[in-house]
């Protein structure tokens, strides 16, 4: 967002040399710019009575035009019936910027600078009598969570039962592969899985008990059968906080998650009322497996590259995140389970699978761009700095920049964003704003890649066209990439 501000404070700067040339009194601070909804995304308008006012002198208005023609991140100026100058930002400066930025942070584009935040412990409490896909949920949520956190610049502990350590349907959704269970950093205590089952007020004593004071928030993630008992034990929990005693720990919340209702059309009798998530995963592979199969199994096995259970396996893993995470933590997820794809209904989610589809439709785009240049087809890509963005003059494109690319920072920024509930405790706090956002972004792309050819004919004239629009594309999966890493999901790089 920083090419963004750049934008916007040119437009204060350029606009108030000629609003207040001539009436030191008027200041830049009176000076408000807001996006015009009624234009293309990114332009933006000058609101404030005074300044439009102030354009009412002809002459006045040739200032700011040739001030903007100057403007190396702004590309044009007219006025409003009501004299308010609108901007719109040099597109081809932008691109450059931001394709810029990606290019650089890769898997941390979207996180926080390495500043120090205040750290957070996420404790998870399930209840004994709970389902086990009541528990995965429970699950994936500290688990998004915690990688949120850490994305934003905090210091992450999570703390849950020992007996999740053994389970080995619980472990493969608690870490990623090459990641301990033990914790998001190393603590200053070895015992960072504590015992976290019993009454609510022994766990949550024994959570407190545990932290240093330099854990400045905790975040209690607790199924719903067991929300009042956590949460009246985190209301009466007395903690010394600065040498101060205190009836309630200002730094607990308490993040209550919603069961999950599901039917089994199609499953077998014999899965039981009872379900486990690797029980889920492994619905959904066959599901998975037989659209697959129907789809794309025989032109990858003629390619010999593709391994369909793996893929299988990888989009049901994702379809079952999603469907776990995209809705409202407090609402219960209600899901539909079949095996087989002739018995799919119409209300059952698979935007999991769709995101991994179009991932891997960026990812064989690349790859085959890549095999024309080592083919000699096409020449070596010049330097991004010589790329010609000026050529992405298409809306789409800059639709996937503006409304994608630079506000994927702010989105998972405002994923972790804690808003009260009811009680002194309760928080609600937005995960599935990751989720809804990859679930548009592959809506934008697969309009896009579409409508738009992409590697067009190796002709001279068209080349600098396809250097530019595969930076774009390779910009756009890396941020889809780095949405999914946060999911601990493994994307597919071809089908």
């Amino acid at each position: 967002m920083a090419a963004v501000n750049e934008a916007y404070d040119e437009a204060v700067k350029l606009i108030s040399s000629v609003v207040c040339s001539d009436d030191e009194s008027r200041s830049r601070t009176s000076i408000k710019l807001v996006p015009c909804k009624s234009r293309s995304q990114g332009d933006i308008v000058c609101t404030s009575p005074e300044v439009a006012s102030c354009f009412v002198d002809k002459a006045k208005k040739e200032e700011l035009l040739e001030l903007v023609r100057r403007s190396h991140v702004l590309a044009s100026c007219d006025f409003t019936q009501q004299g308010q100058p609108c901007l719109s930002l040099s597109r081809s400066v932008f691109f450059r910027k931001c394709l810029s930025e990606v290019a650089a942070s890769k898997g941390s584009y979207g996180c926080a600078a390495a500043e120090s935040l205040p750290p957070f412990a996420v404790a998870i409490h399930l209840p004994s009598s709970a389902t086990t896909l009541d528990e995965g949920r429970v699950l994936l949520t500290a688990r998004l969570l915690s990688r949120l956190l850490r994305a934003r610049g905090h210091a992450v502990m999570v703390t849950c039962p020992p007996s999740l350590r053994r389970r080995d349907d619980v472990i493969p959704f608690l870490a990623s592969e090459g990641e301990e269970v033990r914790g998001e950093i190393a603590a200053e205590k070895d015992d960072t899985l504590l015992p976290a089952r019993g009454s609510a007020a022994s766990e949550v004593a024994s959570v407190m008990s545990s932290l240093s004071d330099s854990i400045s928030n905790v975040v209690h993630v607790v199924g719903q059968r067991c929300s009042q008992a956590v949460q009246q034990a985190v209301s009466s929990t007395t903690t010394n906080i600065g040498g101060v005693m205190s009836s309630h720990d200002q730094r607990q919340r308490v993040v209550v998650v919603a069961g999950v209702h599901w039917t089994g059309r199609g499953v077998a009798k014999s899965a039981g009322p009872i379900l486990s998530l690797s029980d889920v995963v492994s619905i959904r592979t066959r599901l998975m497996h037989s659209i697959y199969s129907a789809r794309y199994s025989r032109t990858a096995t003629a390619k010999g590259s593709t391994d369909d259970q793996d893929v299988a396996t990888k989009m049901a893993d994702a379809v079952m995140k999603f469907e776990m995470l995209s809705a409202d933590l407090n609402c219960p997820v209600k899901i539909e389970l079949t095996s087989s794809s002739s018995t799919v209904d119409s209300g059952t989610r698979l935007d999991g699978s769709f995101v991994m589809y179009n991932y891997a439709r960026m990812a064989t785009l690349l790859a085959q761009y890549q095999r024309n240049i080592e083919g000699g087809e096409y020449p070596t890509p010049p330097p991004l700095e010589e790329v010609d963005f000026s050529l992405l003059s298409d809306m789409e494109e800059w639709d996937l920049l503006w409304g994608y690319v630079l506000p994927y920072p702010m989105v998972v920024q405002e994923a972790t964003t804690f808003r009260p509930t009811h009680g002194n405790t309760n928080v609600t706090v937005p995960l599935k704003k990751i989720c809804l956002f990859l679930i548009r972004l592959s809506h934008a792309f697969s309009t896009y890649y579409s409508r738009v050819k992409i590697l067009l004919a190796p002709e001279p004239h068209l080349m600098p066209l396809i250097h530019a629009r595969i930076l774009l594309m390779k910009t756009v999966q890396q941020v889809m990439k780095n949405g999914l890493a946060l999911l601990a999901i493994d994307p597919i790089e071809h089908l």
